[in-house]
């Protein structure tokens, strides 16, 4: 998911790059309420020069979700955080 998110946003995913990213999930949480399905991921990620960070990615839908779809929009908006960061997008981008 993470690979296709990033895809999606112009960036080149290969084997034996000179710039890597390590993505690792250290917690997610899915609750599923009487009406709202609630999806929470923390997704910490380093780079190949030394930064790390966490970043968080939540989704949530009402009444008839689909679970896999709730998990991936979660994950969705945690590459989006990422991606937001200027350090990654400095490491990224030089």
């Amino acid at each position: 998911i993470a690979s296709r998110e990033l895809k999606k946003r112009g960036l080149n995913v290969v084997d034996g790059a000179p710039k890597t990213l390590t993505m690792s999930i250290e917690s997610a949480n899915y609750d599923q309420g009487m009406v709202e399905l609630k999806t929470h991921i923390d997704m910490r990620v380093k780079t190949s020069d030394g930064y790390s960070a966490v970043y968080v990615g939540e989704n949530s839908s009402y009444m008839v979700a689909i679970p896999s779809r709730q998990i991936d929009g979660a994950v969705m908006r945690v590459v989006h955080e990422m991606l937001m960061d200027p350090k990654i997008v400095a490491f990224l981008t030089q």
